[in-house]
Formats: C-alpha cells, sequence, structure tokens
C-alpha cells in the first residue's frame, strides 16, 4: 500500500490526478487506516475539485487520530477553507497556533497549508520560509503541489523558491 501511495505521488507531480487517484483508492481499500495513503488520497481528491469527500476523509483522519496529528489538522482545515468554511478552517488554525504558543511541534508548512487558501499569502510565505528553516522534507515536495499556487507570483515566493534550490516552482504550474 506504500508503494501504491508513493507512486501516486509521481502522478500527482505530473498533474495526473485521476490515475493518482485510482491508485490511492486501491491502496486505501487494501488498508482502510493507512495515513500516508489516506492523506495523500484527501489531497487527491482536494486537487480534482471533490471538496466534500475530501473533507470528509481529513475528517475522518482527525476524528481518528483524536485530533493530535498537525497535519491531519492542517489539510482538513486547508479543505474546509477552499471548500468555502471559513470559520471552520480559522478555528482549527487558532487551535493549532494554540498548541505551538503552549511548546507542541507544529511544523510550519501545517500553518501555510491552511493561511494560504484563507487568502493569508504573506502569512504563509512567512510560515513556508520557517518550514525552510526547520529543513521539513514535506515542505519541499508539497511546494510543487496546487496548495500553494496562489503565491507563486509573490516576489517573496521566488526568493524562497531560490532558497530551496533545485527546481521549485515559479510558474502557475509545477510541471
Amino acid at each position: 500500500m506504500n508503494i501504491r501511495t508513493s507512486q501516486a505521488w509521481a502522478y500527482l507531480y505530473t498533474g495526473d490526478y485521476e490515475v493518482a487517484e485510482d491508485l490511492l483508492a486501491k491502496a486505501v481499500q487494501i488498508d482502510p487506516n493507512a495515513g500516508y495513503a489516506q492523506w495523500t488520497y484527501g489531497l487527491t481528491l482536494r486537487y480534482r475539485g471533490k471538496m466534500r469527500e475530501s473533507i470528509a476523509l481529513f475528517e475522518r483522519l482527525v476524528d481518528a487520530s483524536n485530533g493530535r496529528v498537525a497535519l491531519y489538522l492542517s489539510l482538513y482545515a486547508g479543505a474546509l477553507a477552499e471548500g468555502g468554511e471559513r470559520s471552520k478552517a480559522e478555528a482549527t488554525l487558532a487551535d493549532l497556533e494554540s498548541r505551538k504558543r503552549e511548546g507542541d511541534f507544529v511544523p510550519s508548512i501545517d500553518f501555510a497549508t491552511i493561511l494560504t487558501p484563507l487568502g493569508d499569502h504573506e502569512g504563509a510565505i512567512d510560515a513556508l520560509e520557517r518550514a525552510r528553516e526547520e529543513r521539513n522534507a514535506l515542505t519541499w515536495g508539497r511546494i510543487h503541489m496546487p496548495d500553494f499556487i496562489a503565491l507563486r507570483s509573490s516576489p517573496r515566493w521566488r526568493a524562497l523558491a531560490q532558497r530551496f534550490g533545485r527546481t521549485a516552482p515559479f510558474a502557475e504550474r509545477a510541471f
């Protein structure tokens, strides 16, 4: 199931969300409790515009983890924000900010995941800059995904992409 999930990422990077969705549906069928397959599947559904399904999947992940996994919370809140449920997204963001103030480690990519669809692009770039400093490998991979397309016209994004190096995207599409 991890092999199918990792294979699906190749299709996500090329924008072939339909094939990625098929692979992930099979991975989730094999192991319905596999977090990696589940959250990747939720992202894929979101990228395909299937917001209701994406939100429901992320909500199940949050519930199954008793809200302890910041990644699941951020993906859920990002999908909520994109789906027009701003107040729920903002409440989840506030919860993650509170956890961070109380000393819990919350990866900065998780804040950027919520701030971007909420329209706080400067805050999202601030969070991505912190994520780079944290050396969060997930950040380098996810900057290529549609989550952060809204940021790519910013000069700050261009400077950050250069600091990420390699093939960080400048254009509207990363592929």
